[in-house]
């Protein structure tokens, strides 16, 4: 029909997408659909398909990290673009979601069944649409993608066409990594975080002494110590809504945090587990607060509160400016009162945990200045934070958030952005962390291969279920967490491999 709107040249799903439409804060279906009343038929289904209908008159700002990914790859994926980038689009989903994604990616590529193009996807739209998938994780990539661009440290690109099926996506992940070599054998473990002795630079992860010298060094984190034995959190028949209409996010919490304990905050889409962790955090100052309504007691006792989220990092990312500098990330504005001894001791621990975490290693142009550490330091803080790609970003408010030796660390969904490597460390960094100190941590994954031994509890929030389980992981209902692998050891034939006890 000559008279059909030509398709738009480009659609988008990445963060900086992502970050636009939270300042924007339209509706679902406005977003979806921002000139006309009415969906069309492909969105329609994608609505029903990632279970949106219900959240469609809402502003995105009352939305979970999830859900409002769903809503820009609907609105990406049906307008029948030339070119789709899909940046990370996986990072904030459920595991049911994934699953949903890559299989319209796999039709995208290949062609839509007969059953699908009835839902309003033409066969004739899906010929002229070009996917780019950008992506750190190896069970994202589809095996019908045709071509692969790789990578280096010093920004050259590797492109050439994939050696047919038989290559699977680890092994093109760890082809992108560690360079173009045999990677037949073990890929598949390898990216699934098993193998610990292809782990880089192991050298550099800390020692119980190391850890400890550096969490008690200074008169600013004995004040911080946390020394009495009441709960850290303790939350008595709580409900959280948000919204003009009090859109229940979770209801009747009754949960504790002793100091030392480590949980994992499990659930889909749309739980609340991202909206728990914000309200952990009461000093700091976000869009959605105002927004966010308390009903019960929930008392934060902590002493010091280390957060690390997506909606932390976005908040970041729309204030940054050249004037923000990793500097001003890790220590504060130059406004805040600083003492010169302290501050100098904040500034060697700092370049410790940089050096652990791997962020210094990534930025390898910051070397010492005619021999001078001082100068290499001070160059590197002041390095603007919107100069820094997103996952150097990430590493950066990780290493913010344990530079205050906190005595509660929440972590929400913490290795989005990041690559494989990046993981690997900041995973084991967590964990001997933990292991060597009494901090109490709060985790939030929908990545199961990435929950950390030193996890014991788990509390499991479900939509319009509240709390599902409240308790010690060995206990936990391992069924529901098996069914869940299950469908992704499934997809493909690909097996996921649990995660091996001398990892760790």
């Amino acid at each position: 029909n000559i008279l059909e709107p030509a398709p738009p040249p480009l659609q988008h799903v990445t963060f900086s997408s992502h970050t636009a439409l939270l300042s924007q804060n339209p509706t679902a279906h406005r977003t979806i659909a921002p000139t006309t009343s009415n969906l069309n038929s492909a969105a329609k289904f994608l609505v029903i398909r990632f279970g949106l209908y219900p959240l469609l008159h809402r502003p995105v700002s009352t939305l979970s990290t999830g859900e409002i990914r769903k809503v820009l790859l609907v609105r990406a994926l049906s307008s029948n673009p030339q070119l789709v980038l899909l940046e990370h689009a996986f990072d904030g989903l459920d595991v049911q979601s994934r699953l949903s994604l890559k299989e319209i990616v796999t039709n995208m590529l290949c062609g839509f069944r007969t059953d699908v193009l009835v839902q309003g996807i033409h066969a004739s739209n899906v010929n002229r649409t070009q996917v780019l998938l950008v992506t750190h994780r190896a069970e994202e990539i589809p095996m019908e993608v045709q071509r692969v661009s790789m990578f280096d440290e010093g920004g050259m690109i590797r492109t050439r066409p994939v050696r047919g099926k038989e290559e699977s996506g680890a092994q093109l992940l760890q082809n992108a990594l560690l360079g173009e070599k045999d990677t037949e054998e073990g890929a598949e473990e390898w990216c699934m975080l098993q193998d610990y002795s292809m782990w880089s630079n192991q050298s550099s992860l800390p020692t119980q002494d190391d850890i400890s010298t550096l969490w008690y060094t200074s008169q600013q984190q004995n004040s911080n110590k946390q020394t009495d034995n009441k709960p850290l959190v303790e939350a008595n028949n709580v409900t959280v809504t948000k919204g003009e209409n009090n859109n229940i996010i979770f209801q009747n919490l009754n949960w504790k945090v002793q100091r030392g304990q480590r949980w994992l905050v499990a659930g889909g889409n749309g739980a609340g587990k991202s909206t728990l962790s914000r309200l952990l955090v009461q000093s700091l100052d976000t869009n959605n607060k105002a927004d966010t309504n308390i009903n019960g007691q929930l008392v934060v006792s902590a002493k010091s509160v280390g957060w690390v989220s997506t909606e932390l990092h976005m908040e970041y990312t729309k204030s940054s400016s050249s004037a923000l500098t990793v500097e001003d990330i890790l220590f504060g504005t130059k406004d805040e009162q600083r003492n010169d001894d302290e501050y100098q001791i904040e500034q060697d621990v700092a370049m410790k945990l940089l050096h652990w975490i791997g962020l210094l290693d990534s930025l390898s142009t910051y070397t010492y200045v005619n021999g001078n550490k001082q100068e290499m330091q001070s160059q590197f803080y002041k390095r603007p934070f919107a100069t820094l790609s997103q996952g150097q970003q990430k590493l950066l408010l990780i290493t913010a958030a344990l530079l205050k030796r906190p005595s509660l660390l929440i972590l929400d969904e913490p290795c989005q952005g990041l690559d494989l490597l990046s993981r690997r460390r900041v995973l084991r960094l967590i964990q001997c962390l933990c292991q060597s100190t009494d901090m109490a941590c709060v985790y939030i994954t929908h990545h199961y291969e990435e929950i950390m031994p030193c996890v014991e509890y788990v509390l499991h929030l479900e939509k319009d279920e509240g709390v599902v389980f409240c308790g010690e992981r060995k206990v936990y209902d391992v069924e529901r967490m098996q069914g869940e692998r299950k469908m992704v050891e499934e997809e493909e034939g690909r097996k996921m491999i649990e995660l091996e006890e001398e990892f760790w």
